[in-house]
Protein backbone atom coordinates (compact mmCIF):
# COMPACT_ATOMS: atom_id res chain seq x y z
CA UNK A 1 0.00 0.00 0.00
CA UNK A 2 2.70 2.67 0.69
CA UNK A 3 4.68 2.03 -2.31
CA UNK A 4 1.29 2.19 -4.54
CA UNK A 5 0.73 5.62 -2.42
CA UNK A 6 4.38 6.51 -3.77
CA UNK A 7 3.79 5.58 -6.82
CA UNK A 8 0.68 7.44 -7.42
CA UNK A 9 2.43 10.56 -5.43
CA UNK A 10 5.91 10.85 -7.14
CA UNK A 11 6.93 8.09 -9.73
CA UNK A 12 10.18 9.94 -9.98
CA UNK A 13 11.24 9.74 -6.18
CA UNK A 14 9.50 6.19 -6.56
CA UNK A 15 12.36 4.96 -9.50
CA UNK A 16 14.52 6.50 -7.35
CA UNK A 17 13.69 5.15 -3.74
CA UNK A 18 13.13 1.90 -5.73
CA UNK A 19 16.99 2.03 -7.66
CA UNK A 20 18.81 2.90 -4.06
CA UNK A 21 16.80 0.25 -2.37
CA UNK A 22 17.77 -2.24 -4.74
CA UNK A 23 21.64 -1.32 -5.22
CA UNK A 24 21.70 -1.07 -1.12
CA UNK A 25 20.66 -4.45 -0.89
CA UNK A 26 23.77 -5.28 -3.80
CA UNK A 27 26.71 -3.66 -1.50
CA UNK A 28 25.20 -6.28 1.14
CA UNK A 29 25.78 -9.05 -1.34
CA UNK A 30 22.10 -9.75 -1.34
CA UNK A 31 20.66 -10.27 -4.80
CA UNK A 32 17.27 -11.44 -4.11
CA UNK A 33 14.83 -9.23 -6.33
CA UNK A 34 18.09 -7.31 -7.17
CA UNK A 35 17.93 -7.04 -10.23
CA UNK A 36 14.10 -6.93 -11.24
CA UNK A 37 13.68 -3.89 -8.80
CA UNK A 38 16.80 -1.91 -10.95
CA UNK A 39 15.20 -2.79 -14.23
CA UNK A 40 12.04 -1.64 -13.12
CA UNK A 41 13.62 1.67 -11.85
CA UNK A 42 15.06 1.66 -15.22
CA UNK A 43 12.26 1.67 -17.29
CA UNK A 44 9.98 4.13 -15.34
CA UNK A 45 13.37 6.72 -14.94
CA UNK A 46 13.53 5.66 -19.55
CA UNK A 47 9.87 6.34 -19.91
CA UNK A 48 9.65 9.74 -18.00
CA UNK A 49 12.86 9.89 -20.58
CA UNK A 50 15.27 11.01 -17.20
CA UNK A 51 18.28 10.62 -18.71
CA UNK A 52 20.44 10.90 -15.59
CA UNK A 53 18.39 8.75 -13.62
CA UNK A 54 18.78 6.48 -16.45
CA UNK A 55 22.47 6.65 -16.35
CA UNK A 56 22.54 5.63 -12.08
CA UNK A 57 20.48 3.12 -13.28
CA UNK A 58 22.50 1.31 -15.97
CA UNK A 59 25.96 2.41 -13.62
CA UNK A 60 23.65 0.36 -10.52
CA UNK A 61 22.84 -2.88 -13.28
CA UNK A 62 26.33 -3.01 -14.58
CA UNK A 63 27.66 -3.20 -10.83
CA UNK A 64 24.68 -6.45 -10.86
CA UNK A 65 25.51 -8.06 -13.51
CA UNK A 66 29.75 -7.45 -12.79
CA UNK A 67 28.41 -9.24 -9.01
CA UNK A 68 26.49 -11.91 -11.10
CA UNK A 69 29.52 -12.64 -13.56
CA UNK A 70 27.74 -11.75 -16.56
CA UNK A 71 30.37 -9.82 -17.95
CA UNK A 72 28.98 -9.41 -21.55
CA UNK A 73 25.40 -8.02 -20.04
CA UNK A 74 27.54 -5.47 -17.48
CA UNK A 75 29.60 -4.57 -20.73
CA UNK A 76 27.09 -3.21 -22.73
CA UNK A 77 25.63 -1.56 -20.05
CA UNK A 78 28.27 0.14 -19.01
CA UNK A 79 28.89 1.36 -22.56
CA UNK A 80 25.70 2.45 -22.91
CA UNK A 81 25.56 4.44 -19.77
CA UNK A 82 28.58 5.83 -20.60
CA UNK A 83 27.61 6.91 -24.05
CA UNK A 84 24.65 8.78 -22.98
CA UNK A 85 26.92 10.27 -20.29
CA UNK A 86 29.06 11.39 -22.76
CA UNK A 87 26.02 13.16 -24.65
CA UNK A 88 24.50 14.87 -21.70
CA UNK A 89 28.09 15.84 -20.59
CA UNK A 90 27.74 14.59 -17.35
CA UNK A 91 31.13 14.12 -16.31
CA UNK A 92 31.13 12.09 -12.61
CA UNK A 93 28.99 9.22 -14.35
CA UNK A 94 31.37 9.63 -17.38
CA UNK A 95 34.14 9.14 -15.15
CA UNK A 96 32.60 6.04 -13.12
CA UNK A 97 31.64 4.56 -16.45
CA UNK A 98 35.06 4.53 -17.90
CA UNK A 99 36.37 3.03 -14.67
CA UNK A 100 33.87 0.45 -14.59
CA UNK A 101 34.75 -0.45 -18.31
CA UNK A 102 38.42 -0.30 -17.99
CA UNK A 103 38.09 -3.29 -15.14
CA UNK A 104 35.20 -5.62 -17.02
CA UNK A 105 36.62 -5.16 -20.46
CA UNK A 106 40.23 -6.45 -20.59
CA UNK A 107 40.95 -5.90 -24.17
CA UNK A 108 40.22 -2.38 -23.92
CA UNK A 109 40.97 -1.76 -20.52
CA UNK A 110 43.86 0.65 -21.52
CA UNK A 111 42.02 2.71 -24.43
CA UNK A 112 39.52 3.33 -21.29
CA UNK A 113 42.31 3.87 -18.70
CA UNK A 114 43.86 6.38 -21.73
CA UNK A 115 40.37 8.38 -21.61
CA UNK A 116 39.59 7.85 -18.04
CA UNK A 117 43.39 9.75 -17.36
CA UNK A 118 42.38 12.35 -20.08
CA UNK A 119 39.35 13.34 -19.08
CA UNK A 120 40.52 13.95 -15.73
CA UNK A 121 43.12 15.84 -16.59
CA UNK A 122 41.09 18.12 -18.18
CA UNK A 123 38.80 17.98 -15.51
CA UNK A 124 41.61 19.22 -13.07
CA UNK A 125 42.45 21.46 -16.04
CA UNK A 126 39.02 23.21 -15.76
CA UNK A 127 38.56 22.92 -12.24
CA UNK A 128 42.01 24.65 -11.96
CA UNK A 129 41.13 27.73 -14.45
CA UNK A 130 37.27 27.88 -12.30
CA UNK A 131 38.92 28.13 -9.37
CA UNK A 132 42.00 30.61 -10.48
CA UNK A 133 38.85 32.68 -12.33
CA UNK A 134 37.25 32.57 -8.78
CA UNK A 135 40.12 33.03 -6.72
CA UNK A 136 40.53 36.22 -9.31
CA UNK A 137 37.14 37.20 -8.63
CA UNK A 138 37.60 36.92 -5.29
CA UNK A 139 40.85 39.18 -5.41
CA UNK A 140 39.17 41.75 -7.61
CA UNK A 141 36.22 41.74 -5.55
CA UNK A 142 38.23 42.65 -2.44
CA UNK A 143 40.23 44.94 -4.40
CA UNK A 144 36.83 46.56 -5.42
CA UNK A 145 36.09 46.59 -1.73
CA UNK A 146 39.34 47.70 -0.25
CA UNK A 147 38.76 50.63 -2.86
CA UNK A 148 35.28 51.30 -2.07
CA UNK A 149 36.13 51.20 1.89
CA UNK A 150 39.07 53.91 0.64
CA UNK A 151 37.22 55.92 -1.18
CA UNK A 152 34.54 55.91 1.48
CA UNK A 153 36.86 56.70 3.78
CA UNK A 154 38.24 59.08 1.75
CA UNK A 155 34.60 60.89 1.57
CA UNK A 156 34.37 61.23 5.06
CA UNK A 157 38.09 62.72 5.26
CA UNK A 158 36.59 65.23 2.08
CA UNK A 159 33.71 66.44 4.27
CA UNK A 160 35.21 66.21 7.91
CA UNK A 161 37.64 68.40 6.12
CA UNK A 162 35.25 70.68 4.24
CA UNK A 163 32.78 71.28 7.30
CA UNK A 164 36.21 71.71 9.78
CA UNK A 165 37.39 74.01 6.57
CA UNK A 166 33.86 76.32 6.56
CA UNK A 167 33.97 75.98 9.97
CA UNK A 168 37.39 77.64 10.55
CA UNK A 169 36.35 80.02 7.66
CA UNK A 170 33.27 81.47 9.12
CA UNK A 171 35.12 81.47 13.03
CA UNK A 172 38.27 83.79 10.94
CA UNK A 173 35.45 86.00 9.54
CA UNK A 174 34.21 86.49 12.76
CA UNK A 175 37.22 87.27 14.37
CA UNK A 176 38.49 89.29 11.41
CA UNK A 177 34.72 91.22 11.60
CA UNK A 178 34.98 91.22 15.72
CA UNK A 179 38.45 92.44 15.41
CA UNK A 180 37.77 95.22 13.02
CA UNK A 181 34.26 96.55 15.45
CA UNK A 182 36.72 96.55 18.34
CA UNK A 183 39.48 98.82 16.87
CA UNK A 184 36.25 100.74 15.51
CA UNK A 185 35.09 100.90 18.70
CA UNK A 186 38.19 102.19 19.71
CA UNK A 187 39.22 104.91 17.44
CA UNK A 188 35.46 106.29 18.36
CA UNK A 189 36.51 105.71 21.78
CA UNK A 190 39.78 108.17 21.21
CA UNK A 191 38.58 110.13 19.45
CA UNK A 192 35.84 110.61 21.81
CA UNK A 193 38.80 111.55 24.59
CA UNK A 194 40.42 113.59 22.08
CA UNK A 195 37.20 115.43 21.63
CA UNK A 196 36.55 115.68 24.91
CA UNK A 197 40.29 116.87 25.73
CA UNK A 198 39.92 119.39 22.94
CA UNK A 199 37.06 120.48 24.53
CA UNK A 200 38.13 120.89 28.05
CA UNK A 201 41.18 122.67 26.22
CA UNK A 202 38.82 125.15 24.66
CA UNK A 203 37.66 125.76 27.98
CA UNK A 204 40.55 126.57 29.74
CA UNK A 205 41.64 128.83 26.48
CA UNK A 206 38.47 130.46 26.96
CA UNK A 207 38.36 130.70 30.84
CA UNK A 208 42.16 132.39 30.14
CA UNK A 209 40.75 134.85 27.71
CA UNK A 210 38.04 135.76 30.08
CA UNK A 211 40.55 136.06 32.74
CA UNK A 212 42.89 137.76 30.33
CA UNK A 213 39.60 140.50 29.00
CA UNK A 214 38.94 140.95 32.98
CA UNK A 215 42.33 141.77 33.59
CA UNK A 216 42.60 144.55 30.93
CA UNK A 217 39.43 145.85 31.71
CA UNK A 218 41.17 145.92 35.38
CA UNK A 219 43.98 147.65 34.05
CA UNK A 220 42.19 150.08 31.62
CA UNK A 221 40.03 151.23 34.15
CA UNK A 222 42.67 151.64 36.79
CA UNK A 223 44.77 153.93 34.14
CA UNK A 224 41.62 155.61 33.23
CA UNK A 225 41.27 156.19 36.73
CA UNK A 226 44.32 156.96 37.55
CA UNK A 227 45.56 158.92 34.83
CA UNK A 228 43.08 161.03 34.20
CA UNK A 229 42.24 161.94 37.86
CA UNK A 230 46.11 162.79 38.55
CA UNK A 231 45.87 164.72 34.89
CA UNK A 232 42.87 166.60 36.51
CA UNK A 233 44.42 167.26 39.40
CA UNK A 234 48.06 168.92 37.73
CA UNK A 235 45.57 170.39 35.33
CA UNK A 236 44.18 172.18 38.30
CA UNK A 237 46.99 172.44 39.82
CA UNK A 238 48.24 174.24 37.07
CA UNK A 239 44.88 176.70 36.37
CA UNK A 240 46.10 177.67 40.57
CA UNK A 241 48.80 178.90 39.50
CA UNK A 242 48.03 180.73 36.17
CA UNK A 243 47.32 184.44 36.73
CA UNK A 244 43.48 185.25 34.94
CA UNK A 245 42.86 188.19 33.77
CA UNK A 246 39.62 188.75 33.00
CA UNK A 247 36.17 190.32 34.63
CA UNK A 248 34.54 189.30 38.09
CA UNK A 249 32.74 186.99 37.24
CA UNK A 250 35.51 184.86 35.08
CA UNK A 251 37.85 185.20 37.91
CA UNK A 252 35.00 184.19 40.22
CA UNK A 253 34.07 180.92 37.89
CA UNK A 254 38.30 180.30 38.10
CA UNK A 255 38.29 180.68 42.21
CA UNK A 256 35.47 178.01 42.21
CA UNK A 257 37.46 175.77 39.71
CA UNK A 258 40.20 175.85 41.75
CA UNK A 259 38.77 175.05 44.98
Amino acid sequence: MKDENLTFDNIDNYARTLDNKAFCKLLMKDTLGVGASLNKALRIRDSMGNKSGVIISNIHLARYYTYAQDSVKAIAIAKEANRLANAIKNNRDYLETLSILANLDHKNSSIYLKKHIDFSDSLQILERKIQNKFTRIAFETDEYIEETKRLAEQKVWIVVTSVAGGLLFVLALFIVAQISKNRILSFENEQQKSNEQVYLLTLKQQEKLEAEKVKERHRISEELHDGVLGKLFGTRMNLGFLEIKGDKNTLKQHREIHR
